[in-house]
This record gives C-alpha cells, structure tokens and sequence, in this order.
C-alpha cells in the first residue's frame, strides 16, 4: 500500500523512458541519489548496454526538484483519488513439523487433514513437503477447527507440531 501513503504525505512519482548507460547508474548509486527514489538494489553492467532504453519511476517529494537527467521525456503521473483494496486472502496455511526426512509425503499430509482434520477437498489447497517440515494450505474458514481437531494426533505415529505458519 505505498501508493496512498505517498499521497497521503504529498509524494509525486514521475514514468520516463531515460537512455541509462551503466557509468551514469554507478555514478548515482556511488553518490547515493536516494533522495531522488534511485534505489541500488542488485544492478549489474550486464543489465545495461551503453544505449539500452529502460524505464524508471522516481517518487518526488513536494519540496523535491526532479533530477536534471530525468527531465527529457518524463511524464507526470497522477494518483486515484480512491483505491480499491484487493479482498482478502480466503486461505491460510498450517505448518506441520514432520517432512521428507520423517518419510511424510504430500498423501500423508492429504490423508491426515481429511480423516482426522475432517477437511474435503475443496477445503485444502497447496501442499509443500520440505526436508523437515511441512505447509497445507486450508481455507480459513476451518484453521480454528482444524487445529483443535489435529493438536493432539500423529502422522505416521509420530506426533509433531501442528500450528498457524507465521
């Protein structure tokens, strides 16, 4: 949501399609241009040629002068006065703490969320199976019914961890 936080504190960005040469980026970076909204990041002279077009947004604050290689071919852009906020995830994920090295595999984790979590299988979506863990995501309309039903149960007569994944 940065977006309306710029426009809440008065920032303007700005699109421009700038011809970059990969001395004049070092020259900025090594300066630390970040005032301007440059940011290092991981930028490589293999990402550059020496006439390659890229395009760039700087966010300018109001007391902010756009930057004088930024001013050929700039376009000002303006900001939504409302934004519409995407709706909320409608699944979550459960860590389990067994995985490949505890010979779990994704039909076990299937196999335990519907027999002893009482889950259908429209309710659970994605698994991963890591070396020593586990991840399944569940709708979040069952996550509260699901632990309780599965805290005190084993996977492969093992019992493990079973919690919210942070």
């Amino acid at each position: 949501m940065a977006i309306p936080f710029l426009q809440a504190i008065g920032m303007r960005y700005t699109k421009m399609e700038i011809l970059l040469s990969f001395s004049r980026i070092s020259m900025v970076l090594k300066k630390g241009y970040s005032g301007s909204g440059i940011q290092a990041g991981n930028l490589q002279k293999k990402d550059f040629t020496l006439t390659e077009k890229k395009k760039a947004y700087l966010i300018i604050g109001p007391e902010e002068e756009t930057p004088h290689y930024a001013q050929a071919g700039s376009e000002n852009l303006s900001l939504p006065a409302e934004f519409t906020l995407p709706e909320k995830p409608k699944w979550s994920t459960l860590f389990i703490a067994a995985g490949k090295k505890d010979k779990v595999n994704k039909i076990d984790v299937v196999g335990f969320l519907s027999n002893k979590g009482k889950l259908k299988k429209d309710e659970i979506g994605l698994i991963e199976v890591k070396d020593f863990s586990s991840f399944a995501a569940i709708r979040k309309s069952k996550m509260g019914i699901v632990i309780e039903l599965v805290k005190n149960e084993k996977i492969k007569n093992k019992k493990v961890k079973i919690a919210i994944a942070r």
